[in-house]
């Protein structure tokens, strides 16, 4: 997946549950990191892959 797709899925799935980037920060670790991959500057890791799921209920493959 590239940068801008890893971006939609985060935000379809945060604006589907209402959710901001900054609700996503306890997630991803930092605002920057929230920031630059809610805004498709930054790719995705693994772990952070891992964790949105968790956060999510979804499977990582949707953001990897």
């Amino acid at each position: 997946w590239s940068s801008t797709q890893t971006f939609s899925c985060v935000q379809c799935s945060a604006s589907m549950r209402g959710l901001k980037q900054a609700d996503l920060v306890p997630v991803l670790g930092s605002r920057a990191q929230a920031s630059d991959l809610v805004n498709g500057k930054r790719g995705i890791s693994k772990a952070q892959a891992k964790k949105l799921a968790e956060y999510f209920g979804v499977s990582a493959e949707l953001f990897i």
